[in-house]
């Protein structure tokens, strides 16, 4: 890609421009219309699509669905939790530790959707990466028992949670991970 395509037009004559308070109508028009037919990602968007076509040489749409069409370049959006507990790595704990043990037994009854906000909250993304959670990066996905934390508390940039050590019922984790997913980003539920 060349510079050029990251570079925005600001049509100022001098170094001194102050912008009026208000833009003028037919730029801002301008420069929204561009902003949603997409025009600033088309280069990308052909450059793509010719190496796409390159490897696969078939009609897509004649062979898979648009979902499908997703899931194999993106990953699919439904959550295994088989292959989510499979792919840990239990730091301070084992898998057999009572927390850990409602941790799973909880998830397991959560929607895709909260199962999607606990991965986006403990990974940074939403849903795994094409082909589960074996091919993470940081390469493992990490749950943790802190006895110092009073909440769930993730570490996205290396796929870690934190669990507090004092959770004593199926209830409390419920409770838990429920107001975490309803408040995420308070002292119950947070990221750092």
């Amino acid at each position: 890609f060349s510079a050029e395509f990251f570079t925005l037009e600001t049509r100022m004559k001098d170094k001194d421009f102050h912008p009026p308070a208000e833009p003028a109508k037919e730029l801002f028009d301008e420069l929204a219309r561009t902003i949603v037919m997409n025009n600033h990602v088309q280069e990308i968007r052909e450059q793509f699509k010719q190496g796409f076509r390159k490897i696969i040489t078939c009609k897509l749409g004649e062979v898979f669905s648009p979902a499908e069409i997703q899931d194999l370049l993106g990953g699919s959006t439904d959550i295994d939790i088989d292959d989510w507990e499979e792919n840990t790595v239990y730091t301070s704990c084992s898998r057999q530790h009572p927390v850990i043990e409602m941790f799973w037994k909880i998830l397991h009854g959560l929607s895709q959707e909260e199962l999607q906000q606990l991965c986006e909250f403990a990974t940074g993304q939403s849903t795994p990466p094409v082909g589960g959670f074996c091919e993470l990066r940081p390469v493992f996905f990490n749950l943790k028992i802190n006895s110092s934390v009073q909440g769930i508390t993730a570490h996205s940039c290396t796929n870690q949670i934190e669990l507090p050590a004092n959770v004593d019922s199926l209830s409390d984790m419920k409770l838990l991970i429920s107001t975490g997913l309803k408040q995420q980003g308070n002292q119950l539920f947070n990221s750092g």
